[in-house]
């Protein structure tokens, strides 16, 4: 076929920006569609598995790679220039990017917990640690209208609530399933949240949800007295 500027055919992730522009992220290239040649030009300085593509209210386009972190460029004057984000430590695997109801950045991760970006301190605040959630996958973030963040993971559905209190549903309280998926979640006029899993679809209305706690049983592995174990 003819040569549309495209180094490869595996086609990840594509947004129409706000200002029509077209972008799309491939198995290891960002590209934006230049519609006087009719090819794709190539961002220069982003490289990767491009992951997620999202656009903030202020024109900001997010891209999220799975294995080369995260960046941001502006929609507006896209100069195929991004500009990668930077944190303490290595967050490389980057599954979603999505903005609140108050323009909070939330961004979600493959193995590296949870982060919301602060654009003050240029600086991702980490909301859910990989040390307490470890292997954990973000798949999708929705909040509702209440203030609360709700996050389909590989472990389950996780109500992180204004207040920064952290609930958590799984099969054990009445979910279907506690594996979701990638790139599968929406919210209709109603509030009614969807998620995507891998048995199908899961939806829910936030003001009905059972927030009981459980009981839990507690097991006894061993003690130890002074350093000894006791027999």
């Amino acid at each position: 076929g003819r040569d549309c500027g495209l180094s490869t055919s595996m086609i990840v992730s594509m947004i129409q920006t706000s200002s029509g522009d077209i972008v799309i992220g491939t198995n290891g290239s960002l590209y934006l569609y230049d519609k006087k040649s009719d090819k794709f030009i190539r961002f220069r300085n982003i490289s990767g598995f491009i992951h997620s593509l999202t656009e903030d209210s202020h024109g900001n386009l997010w891209v999220g790679t799975m294995g080369s972190g995260l960046y941001r460029t502006d929609t507006r004057s896209l100069s195929k220039d991004a500009y990668f984000i930077r944190h303490n430590k290595e967050i490389t695997h980057i599954t979603t990017v999505y903005e609140d109801n108050i323009g909070r950045i939330w961004v979600g991760t493959e193995g590296y917990g949870l982060y919301r970006y602060t654009s003050e301190e240029s600086m991702m605040e980490e909301i859910l640690s990989a040390n307490d959630y470890p292997g954990m996958i973000i798949y999708q973030i929705v909040d509702d209208a209440m203030g609360n963040a709700w996050i389909s993971t590989s472990f389950g559905l996780i109500q992180h609530n204004s207040h920064g209190v952290v609930n958590m549903f799984s099969k054990s309280n009445g979910l279907p399933i506690d594996q979701f998926n990638y790139n599968s979640s929406y919210q209709d006029r109603e509030g009614t949240i969807y998620f995507g899993s891998l048995k199908g679809l899961v939806a829910f209305s936030p003001k009905d949800m059972d927030y009981k706690s459980q009981s839990l049983k507690v097991f006894f592995t061993g003690l130890w007295l002074y350093d000894k174990e006791i027999e």
